[in-house]
């Protein structure tokens, strides 16, 4: 509004016949004005910025407090014997893409000739392949329900509470990934595929031949929209609410790890595939018994190479501290809040790590 005014006083001069010297004097008034208001407005975008940063920093600290309290009650649920499946009769697995479905689809096939129980894996195409939509989940669960039953999905957390009867109202379970390394799998995936199964994916199918042979560095350098907004992640564990998708992602965050901690029997860990299956094996023995036998097993062993992403360049230093520090923080911060659940519960179980698992 001042701008304007300025704007309008200098026409006006420039118009009307006034003296030279009085024209000069109100031009460097208003100009002197002009500097001022535009310096101010620097100084007052720095002042909020560092004001933001501030914030950020009481945030985070705050979110560390409550975590080490969090896994301090988890560890005395655990003594207590307070962490339970809700219902061992349906066991529902909603997957993160790109975090061993294909190997686990696999191994759960040979389980189920193995331990007797009703196996089903939803693929694309399927009446209920809807990531995001709870409805069509909850239909084919009322009319596919045969227990025991296990249930594999990509899948968004789904709510059945006061949806479904109590009887057909899952044990959840999940395994995830390291946001970034499940961001470059993701990145390089849909523009090459599998090493037995090459080409391209979803959107890597539409993309130029720039865009396509582009590294994950070289993306994030140019700052394109492919990569600096990377697919969500937090609903996978969360769900498709509002209250998972907020702007403000330290929010998401608590909601995400609340939710692991009131509905997850069990998350796992993409990166100690071995021993996420060997804890399985102890928490879900009549679904799970085996699962390491047949892990390593010559089969398996032979596609889980096949199906590795075909291509796939680990991210640069500078990319990955871009990651870390902006659009995947909180996605970082949940997946290493999950990793310390994760050895809770192993050194409670007494199962050692010693293996890594790599895509």
């Amino acid at each position: 509004m001042i701008v304007t005014l300025l704007r309008r006083v200098f026409c006006c001069l420039l118009c009307r016949k006034s003296e030279k010297g009085v024209k000069l004097l109100v031009l460097c008034g208003c100009l002197s004005l002009l500097f001022y208001l535009q310096w101010n407005n620097k100084l007052l975008l720095r002042r909020a910025k560092i004001r933001d940063a501030q914030n950020e920093e009481e945030i985070d600290e705050a979110l560390e407090i409550e975590d080490e309290i969090l896994l301090a009650q988890y560890q005395k649920r655990l003594q207590s014997g307070d962490v339970t499946p809700s219902n061992m009769n349906f066991v529902f697995h909603n997957k993160f893409p790109k975090s061993a479905s294909t190997t686990l689809n696999y191994i759960l096939l040979g389980l189920a000739r193995r331990n007797g129980f009703n196996y089903e894996k939803i693929n694309s195409g399927n009446i209920a392949n809807s990531i995001q939509e709870d409805a069509p989940v909850i239909y084919f669960v009322e009319n596919n329900f045969k227990p025991p039953y296990l249930l594999l999905k990509h899948q968004f957390w789904v709510n059945f509470t006061g949806r479904i009867p109590y009887e057909m109202r899952p044990t959840y379970i999940n395994m995830i990934r390291d946001p970034l390394d499940w961001v470059t799998s993701r990145y390089y995936f849909n523009r090459y595929g599998w090493v037995r199964d090459p080409g391209c994916r979803g959107e890597g199918c539409s993309m130029s031949r720039e865009e396509h042979e582009m590294s994950l560095d070289e993306c994030v350098e140019k700052k394109l929209t492919l990569c600096t907004r990377p697919s969500p992640y937090f609903p996978y564990l969360c769900g498709p609410s509002s209250a998972c998708y907020d702007h403000r992602k330290d929010l998401v965050y608590k909601q995400t790890r609340q939710r692991i901690l009131d509905e997850y029997y069990f998350v796992g860990i993409l990166d100690h595939f071995e021993e996420t299956l060997r804890a399985l094996e102890v928490l879900l023995p009549s679904y799970f018994g085996g699962a390491v036998e047949i892990l390593k097993g010559e089969q398996i062993q032979k596609k889980m190479k096949l199906t590795r992403t075909k291509n796939k360049k680990k991210m640069n230093e500078k990319t990955r501290q871009y990651y870390l520090n902006g659009p995947l923080k909180y996605e970082a911060k949940l997946y290493n809040f999950a990793k310390k659940l994760f050895k809770e519960r192993l050194d409670f179980l007494g199962i050692p790590i010693t293996t890594t698992t790599d895509d």
